[in-house]
């Protein structure tokens, strides 16, 4: 990856927490806990996907930078949620956690050199995949779940109409 498609990356990757308050602020728990039909993810659910996924991910990419090689494990995000009480979590503090993971782990982010971009794990599933593809790929899985919360928050304002 060169450096303005990297610094790119880094700057969504930033700028995803003060995104994701901003696609919540407002909303009442009845709101948040709204289901757009049996099975799907309430906004708080989604929220905490989120923080699990930034757990997950930051792992994977701090275990390649300094163990480059390693296996690079699976997680199985619907039993997270409902294992690990997510329609239970306070929504704010979810949000802290992911602002305060990425607000740490960028310094590390930006020190990297192009070769240590290019280390990789190995992915149970994925096989091979570098430090800047798992940052990509985390920084993406966050604005896809923002768009399904926008959806969901249109439709959760329109049904209270």
């Amino acid at each position: 990856m060169d450096s303005m498609a990297w610094n790119e990356v880094l700057q969504r990757y930033e700028e995803g927490p003060a995104a994701l308050a901003a696609a919540v602020e407002g909303l009442d728990d009845a709101q948040l806990d709204w289901r757009p039909r049996p099975g799907k993810w309430s906004i708080r659910e989604i929220v905490a996907h989120l923080a699990d996924a930034e757990l997950v991910y930051t792992h994977r990419m701090r275990k390649v930078v300094a163990e480059p090689g390693g296996l690079l494990t699976m997680f199985d995000q619907d039993r997270w949620v409902d294992g690990l009480f997510a329609s239970e979590m306070p929504v704010q503090d979810t949000i802290a956690v992911v602002a305060a993971i990425r607000r740490f782990h960028i310094h590390t982010l930006r020190r990297l050199s192009p070769d240590a971009l290019e280390r990789a794990g190995t992915h149970e599933e994925d096989g091979p995949v570098t430090v800047a593809a798992l940052c990509q790929k985390v920084t993406d899985h966050l604005y896809h779940h923002l768009a399904q919360i926008q959806e969901r928050r249109a439709a959760v304002l329109d049904s209270r109409k």
